[in-house]
């Protein structure tokens, strides 16, 4: 079973992930926009953001035929939190 946490990580492990969190962290942005600004296809920005969407990493608004995109900070931040619990420890570890 993934972990949230390993669920996040490999979310933002792809660079085009993290672009589309980047772009999306201060406004809501349309599929079509996040396209052409990704110059990538439609279908693979589509099978990125829906593993944003599953770890919670964006939200999607419905607006008739529009579909927009923002970043939830949230889920970032709980996975950095995670991290640093776990970092102190490890390195105490190797001591």
């Amino acid at each position: 079973m993934i972990s949230e946490l390993d669920a996040v990580l490999r979310a933002l492990a792809h660079p085009a992930r993290r672009e589309i969190i980047s772009r999306c962290t201060d406004e809501w942005v349309a599929a079509g926009t996040l396209v052409e600004e990704l110059d990538l296809a439609a279908a693979t920005v589509s099978e990125h953001l829906k593993v944003l969407r599953k770890t919670s990493v964006v939200e999607m608004s419905i607006d008739g035929t529009w579909r927009r995109y923002r970043t939830l900070p949230a889920a970032v931040a709980h996975a950095v939190e995670q991290l640093d619990a776990i970092i102190p420890r490890t390195r105490q570890e190797h001591l």
